[in-house]
């Protein structure tokens, strides 16, 4: 197989499936390119493989290079964000929250008003 410097673009694959190869690169520490080699070179032996035992012992060799380390720290980034990004949610959140409190009020002393105001009006 011949190799070539050219960069190589893929058309059709869905920005899902590229975030997830980002962010799984990210976790085996290597760069988008030489997971998405890793990952590609493991899958096709996988399929090349004649028995079942050896498509199973050509995906443990694709995976056996992958460290934990890694996908645990992304992973625990992950978590960090998801856990920022709902701490302000709930701070963007609480304000509108305190309005709408205040504005809820307001409308049911408006409609305890109007309904006290004909009674009144008719005992004058």
């Amino acid at each position: 197989m011949a190799k070539s410097n050219m960069p190589w673009s893929i058309k059709g694959v869905s920005y899902e499936a590229r975030d997830a190869a980002k962010e799984a690169a990210a976790a085996a520490g290597l760069t988008i390119g030489a997971w998405l080699d890793q990952t590609i070179l493991g899958a096709s032996v996988g399929q090349l493989a004649d028995t079942e035992s050896d498509r199973q012992a050509a995906a443990a060799r694709a995976t056996e290079d992958l460290p934990e380390e890694p996908v645990i720290d992304a992973l625990q980034r992950l978590a960090a964000r998801v856990a920022a990004t709902e701490q302000h949610t709930a701070d963007i959140a609480a304000p509108l929250r305190k309005l709408v409190e205040q504005l809820t009020t307001r409308v049911e002393d408006m409609e305890n008003h109007i309904h006290v105001t004909p009674r009144a009006a008719k005992r004058r």
